[in-house]
């Protein structure tokens, strides 16, 4: 069977996806800073010059792996009319634990290079906007908007409850990426109901561990 030849930017969209994908092993493995273009490239099986005819710089290859590896929360939970407060946040709080159980760990590792990367170049700083990033701006207004009409209130502004409910997110991935299992969906479930004021939706002590201290490890 005859091959069918490939155009040139079908060449050059394989070229790039092959970069990324060996970038984000690298960065993953050794760290942002640690990794130089020239090992992605041997990596991938090309040349300095091809990381360049994909990407201007650096720093645009490292844009592309996060792009890549971007984890979002469905706000529609937090929308939902005839819902209490409470209850959309914790419908918000048991998608957040099913999300955290499916992100990979290099993925964890990942967000957490990206913005070790941008705090040691605060020159550079800037943040990955998602495609639908104006959607995503609407949210919080309409979110304020349901709450008002239910006279539901929260001790903080709905701006401050989504960068809170980003950080829950971005923090328990990476401490469960430690530690599985050290809070289970219930725990992460409350968490989130907190936000809005409200208890424990679990009766007390159910599902909870121990921690008990952790003991320094080497590296």
């Amino acid at each position: 069977m005859a091959r069918t030849r490939l155009t040139q930017e079908a060449r050059k969209a394989r070229t790039r996806e092959a970069l990324i994908d060996a970038a984000a092993l690298l960065f993953a493995r050794r760290g942002v800073d640690a990794t130089s273009l020239d090992e992605v490239a041997l990596a991938a099986g090309f040349t300095k010059g091809a990381i360049y005819a994909s990407f201007p710089n650096k720093q645009a290859l490292i844009d592309a792996v996060v792009e890549r590896h971007l984890v979002q929360l469905d706000a529609a939970p937090l929308l939902q009319e005839g819902v209490s407060l409470a209850d959309r946040l914790g419908a918000m709080g048991r998608m957040a634990a099913e999300l955290i159980g499916r992100i990979p760990r290099e993925t964890v590792i990942l967000d957490l290079e990206y913005r070790l990367a941008l705090l040691r170049n605060p020159r550079a700083r800037h943040w990955i906007a998602p495609a639908n990033a104006a959607e995503l701006a609407r949210v919080p207004g309409r979110f304020a908007a349901l709450n008002k009409a239910q006279r539901a209130t929260s001790p903080f502004s709905a701006d401050e409850l989504f960068f809170l409910m980003a950080t829950l997110v971005r923090g328990l991935a990476l401490a469960l990426a430690e530690r599985p299992g050290a809070i289970d969906p219930a725990g992460i479930e409350t968490l989130f109901r907190l936000l809005g004021g409200e208890g424990p939706a679990r009766p007390a002590g159910k599902g909870r561990r121990r921690l008990g201290a952790q003991r320094p490890t080497s590296g």
